[in-house]
């Protein structure tokens, strides 16, 4: 095999494609072939940071994106009434067609082949990996590998007191490889830990009694590819609140947590933005209730997936926790909630293009890295899959920019900075994000990808179709001018003098491009409506990214400036508690440092500099 991918998740499944996509002979390995893009935890894709990067994973030629839409049965747009590019599209999921879609998928791919089993060592020749060493005992030769095992790197399920060996509930951990990688190849690990809410029986619950979401009417898609949908797009939603007794069954029996108890179980460190209703409870204690969704696992079951409500509480206690929910009373757990721990790659061992610091073919994605989620893991997959693929070919690393990209800014997180906890994605965590969105993933991204050979021909043709179509459409709305005499009735402005374009009616308050559209049809000659909606957004955000441009240039001038110690950084007003804390752990002592600490592109270090600036300007 040219290319070897070790493990079946969101990463692995990216990271296979696209190599095979280049035409290499690629094997894709893992310990159960009917689990490929198994969702363990919650039942959806997107929201806030990570909508943006399933777009930029179906603009490099991945499939998550197109199944997400194909296997949807609920999509909404979240953060409505803010700006364009904090906007996240939303989806649930029937969580097992999309798992029997993606083995459909994978197993119709050219140069690509599924192998159900176990590696448990690699076969090394210098700093190279020849070959990958199966629980069978046959060594398969490879001129790069792929290493994505999700959280089963020694994995240890936790239920209360109970505890076993396990990467997945009902599936068995991988401890040997981990342990081949520590002893003969000289990578340390650091434990983390994630969890996941109990599911319950909808038949159980009063589903009457709570406040209803249902799902958008707009037709709302990840994918450029347009998916024909399996199910109708009419599951409802549910929103529901704890209550005081909730919060004291959990206090009354937080010696049972394996998080909290007398000589606590887990050791490893859990995700800041998704912590489990224990930690929620122990640490907000005079917060009266705790927002929680419940969402269907399927359009073909009763399971609903409680959202929010993470736990690895006694199995008895999560019940009695359960029923203190408005509408839950007589509530039936079909699946407890339960944590789980496992290896990461500790800090520092990681490059830009995703291979291993002392191995150069030998490439990690996914939460091995130190990240979160379905949507993180699978843009790391399919950037370490074409790295595998371009390193075999003798060709130059892919390694998108965090200026320009969502899964630049991650991976330059992972790799610049002390990764300390379980890392989600969040639109704050990207610096240009006015000009890097979920609309234009394919003009950011796409030529890329063209140029390098992994798009196939369907993909090729829809991104040059509308990029000519964007072009086109901007060159008339620029050229396309209004007479004073007439902008009334279109903007409500009296007091214009002089014409306007319709580019520049786009940044009016209240007009929309749907309107222009319909009243100036000869300049759509079929254009598609994503290409309107990004021409809006780009006509919207242009004065504004023109300021962006110039405080990227200020950011790095104040670079330049006497660095005031980490002391003086973490008294700036406004700062926020997290990168506080992380500033007193570490203890910074440069711009470079606090750059690699908090992320050079994150809201906190643009913060940071902001005020330093105005302090030097002050002086």
């Amino acid at each position: 095999m040219d290319v070897v991918v070790v493990g079946g998740g969101h990463a692995g499944c990216e990271a296979a494609l696209a190599s095979a996509r280049r035409g290499l002979s690629t094997l894709l390995l893992t310990l159960d072939l009917d689990r490929l893009g198994k969702m363990p935890c919650n039942p959806s894709m997107g929201g806030p940071g990570k909508s943006q990067l399933v777009s930029e994973t179906d603009a490099l030629g991945g499939i998550q994106g197109f199944l997400a839409d194909r296997c949807a049965i609920h999509a909404r747009v979240l953060n409505r009434g803010r700006g364009p590019a904090v906007q996240a599209l939303r989806v649930q999921e029937d969580r097992q067609a999309y798992e029997v879609w993606m083995k459909h998928f994978l197993e119709s791919v050219p140069n690509l082949y599924l192998l159900q089993g176990e590696a448990v060592a690699l076969k090394l020749e210098g700093d190279r990996v020849i070959g990958v060493e199966t629980a069978m005992g046959e060594m398969i030769p490879c001129l790069a590998c792929v290493l994505a095992p999700g959280t089963f790197f020694r994995g240890t399920i936790h239920i209360g007191s109970a505890s076993w060996n396990g990467g997945r509930a009902s599936e068995p951990a991988s401890n040997a490889l981990p342990h081949f990688l520590e002893e003969n190849m000289g990578v340390s690990f650091v434990r983390f830990k994630t969890g996941t809410p109990p599911r319950i029986d909808s038949a159980s619950v009063d589903l009457d009694s709570m406040e209803v979401q249902l799902p958008e009417a707009e037709d709302l898609r990840f994918s450029l590819l347009k998916a024909d949908r399996l199910f109708a797009m009419d599951r409802a939603c549910w929103r529901v609140r704890t209550t005081q007794e909730t919060h004291s069954v959990i206090m009354d029996n937080i010696k049972g947590s394996p998080l909290y108890g007398e000589g606590p179980s887990i050791s490893g460190k859990g995700p800041r933005y998704c912590p489990s209703i224990e930690t929620k409870v122990l640490e907000h204690p005079s917060r009266e209730s705790h927002i929680l969704f419940l969402e269907p696992e399927g359009a073909e079951t009763s399971e609903l997936y409680l959202s929010g409500f993470s736990t690895s509480m006694p199995h008895n206690v999560q019940l009695e926790m359960v029923r203190t929910l408005n509408g839950f009373s007589h509530a039936l757990i079909s699946r407890p909630g339960y944590a789980v721990e496992y290896d990461v790659i500790g800090t520092g061992q990681l490059k830009s293009n995703l291979s291993l610091n002392s191995f150069e073919n030998l490439f990690v994605a996914g939460q091995i890295n130190g990240s979160s989620g379905y949507e993180e893991a699978a843009s790391q997959g399919i950037i370490a899959g074409m790295n595998a693929a371009l390193h075999t070919l003798g060709e130059k690393p892919f390694i998108p920019s965090p200026l320009l990209s969502y899964c630049g800014s991650l991976i330059n997180l992972m790799v610049e900075s002390r990764v300390t906890e379980p890392v989600r994605m969040f639109t704050s965590l990207v610096q240009n994000r006015l000009s890097v969105r979920s609309d234009n993933a394919d003009f950011r991204l796409g030529d890329e990808a063209r140029s390098r050979g992994f798009l196939d021909d369907q993909r090729r043709e829809i991104q040059c179709s509308r990029r000519r179509s964007l072009d086109e459409l901007r060159s008339s709305l620029r050229t396309f001018k209004i007479l004073p005499s007439k902008l009334n009735s279109y903007s409500g402005d009296k007091r214009a003098a002089e014409p306007r374009s319709l580019w520049e009616l786009l940044r009016v308050q209240g007009v929309s491009w749907l309107e222009i559209r319909d009243k100036f049809p000869e300049l759509s000659h079929g254009i598609d409506q994503s290409v309107w909606s990004t021409i809006a957004v780009e006509a919207l955000y242009e004065p504004f990214i023109a300021v962006q441009q110039e405080r990227c240039g200020f950011e790095t001038s104040v670079h330049l400036l006497p660095y005031p110690g980490w002391r003086d950084i973490a008294a700036i007003p406004d700062l926020p508690k997290a990168a506080v804390a992380l500033i007193g752990q570490a203890c910074p002592e440069s711009y470079s440092e606090l750059g690699k600490l908090l992320g050079e592109s994150s809201a906190s270090m643009i913060h940071i500099l902001k005020r330093l600036g105005r302090k030097q300007s002050d002086r």
